[in-house]
């Protein structure tokens, strides 16, 4: 089954006008412990979640948004996309919904990982220290079902997704993020 790791398209800006001390703020996370474990750990957002406004970023201003985006470790939904994929990705995640000035916007907060097959994942090593890797692979049983997820050995600010969410989002004609095939480059 094909994977692709999701990237920022080239010369993109973040969306929304929110960082990450008034995210901590709207979900009562005064100490910033759970901003910076959550994609760690998995740990449900949505029951601290509050009705939530917020500014479009300026680079956006009078500009058609692009359907989803990169936030952090999280992905923007605009409303088409929400319509879209909502139902195939809400049972690996939550979707919080935002009002970005007019914009009914929802953030998706992935609470999916993938297994590995660590057979076929290569770590790469630099005076003995491990610093990435050079081939990642899943456990293709594991794959079933999802659309959108992440990995624990590669670390959880990266999202992957499956053929069947990159084809609705091409089939849709989505813009706002990119699908490589090498799941590992950081470029």
């Amino acid at each position: 089954m094909s994977v692709y790791r999701i990237k920022y398209s080239e010369d993109s800006f973040e969306i929304i006008d929110l960082d990450m001390f008034a995210f901590a703020d709207i979900i009562g996370d005064e100490d910033l412990t759970l901003v910076r474990s959550q994609p760690r750990t998995n740990e449900s957002l949505k029951s601290r979640w509050k009705s939530v406004k917020c500014n479009i970023a300026e680079e956006w201003k009078n500009k058609p948004l692009p359907a989803i985006s990169y936030w952090g470790s999280y992905l923007i939904f605009t409303q088409k996309a929400y319509d879209v994929f909502a139902n195939t990705l809400e049972p690996f995640g939550e979707f919080l919904p935002l009002l970005a000035e007019d914009n009914q916007l929802y953030i998706y907060n992935c609470l999916t990982f993938v297994s590995e097959d660590e057979t076929q994942c290569i770590r790469s090593y630099e005076d003995g220290y491990p610093i990435g890797f050079k081939s990642l692979a899943f456990e293709n049983s594991d794959l079933k079902d999802k659309q959108v997820f992440k990995s624990k050995l590669f670390g959880t600010h990266s999202l992957f997704a499956t053929e069947s969410f990159k084809s609705l989002f091409t089939q849709q004609s989505m813009t706002g993020i990119t699908f490589d095939t090498d799941l590992v480059s950081p470029f």
